[in-house]
């Protein structure tokens, strides 16, 4: 009966540090959010990059640990956001752990504001004009949905711990059939 108590110890354990170090809500969310793919040097070229879009540009407010982050940050930090090229995602969680993520916005070039993101989605032409001035290709970015899907390895661990405790309680029961028989033999 360890075997099973040391599974759920250890469950137990990774839950409580992916809930304390994750700034997702408690509660099941379809959360917008944006993965940093790079810092963009401010110049002209940029700018008029920028202002061909025909897109809406939006803001992502930060969640409440962001805020708390950034509150903390705010009497170090007196440098002027950066503008940076990023990938606006959906990440569905739920208990602090993500089980899903998907495209949101796609690419899209963002700076970080008093209480949020500011970002400006990228059309296919805006994008390879961006790749075109910082030498690099963003246009061909590969969302990772497998860092989204991390959470479900709790459910994976429970199933384990199920057969664990499943069969250590029948290994007790057959113990416990054998010493039964050998006390009638007696």
């Amino acid at each position: 009966m360890i075997v099973p108590r040391l599974w759920l110890a250890f469950l137990a354990l990774a839950f409580a540090a992916a809930a304390y170090f994750s700034d997702r809500d408690w509660a099941m969310t379809d959360m917008p959010r944006i993965e940093a793919l790079g810092t963009l040097e401010e110049n002209p070229d940029l700018y008029r990059v920028l202002s061909e879009s025909r897109l809406v540009p939006g803001m992502l407010p930060y969640t409440a640990r962001q805020r708390a982050n950034r509150a903390e940050r705010a009497g170090r930090d007196d440098t002027r956001p950066q503008p940076k090229i990023g990938y606006s995602y959906r990440e569905i969680s739920i208990l602090r752990v993500p089980v899903w993520g998907y495209k949101d916005q796609g690419l899209v070039v963002y700076s970080e504001g008093p209480d949020g993101y500011y970002f400006v989605p990228l059309d296919e032409a805006q994008a390879a004009g961006i790749d075109r001035i910082t030498g690099s290709t963003h246009a061909d970015y590969g969302f990772p949905i497998w860092k989204h899907l991390w959470g479900w390895l709790f459910l994976v661990g429970m199933i384990v711990w199920t057969f664990l405790h499943l069969r250590a309680g029948a290994k007790l029961a057959e113990e416990a059939e054998e010493q039964d028989e050998e006390t009638v033999r007696a």
